[in-house]
């Protein structure tokens, strides 16, 4: 019996690892991480994004002169702030990572709730999925979580 859950280790195999230690270290993170977010609220938010972003979309260029309500703003700034946070991190403290993540939780949730992503101009949309795209890199360092459970 595996001492992390069944769908932990889907999400950080999912998204790949360098090596067995680094795999163990995602594990981890991530485990304690799922353990703590008793109400899933954390793990739900940054599923809608993995959940919104099709497969293959590539693009993680915003065009700030698109951004037409300010929840597109807003997360556009936190996006960058959580960049810019990450880049001061060691590249394995994957508890790092889901912290930052778990500060926009809020900010990715008004967006949601005041944003359509699927907008029919197809310049807005790939704009908005390029913003989402952004965290869900940033999320792809510890684990996919789409394979995770709700």
């Amino acid at each position: 019996m595996s001492e992390f859950p069944h769908d932990v280790i889907s999400g950080v195999v999912v998204a790949g690892f360098r090596d067995v230690f680094d795999a163990y270290l995602r594990l981890r993170a991530l485990s304690d991480f799922v353990r703590h977010d008793r109400d899933k609220a954390y793990r739900f938010s940054i599923k809608r994004v993995f959940n919104i972003v099709p497969e293959g979309f590539s693009g993680m260029e915003v065009d700030e002169s698109l951004l037409k309500d300010e929840e597109e703003r807003a997360l556009l700034v936190s996006v960058r702030s959580a960049e810019l946070e990450l880049k001061n991190i060691r590249a394995d403290d994957y508890q790092g990572v889901l912290n930052t993540l778990v500060s926009m939780r809020d900010i990715i949730n008004k967006f949601f709730d005041r944003v359509l992503v699927m907008e029919e101009d197809e310049s807005l949309r790939r704009n908005r999925l390029a913003l989402l795209n952004r965290i869900k890199h940033m999320a792809l360092k510890v684990a996919d979580f789409r394979q995770l459970e709700i």
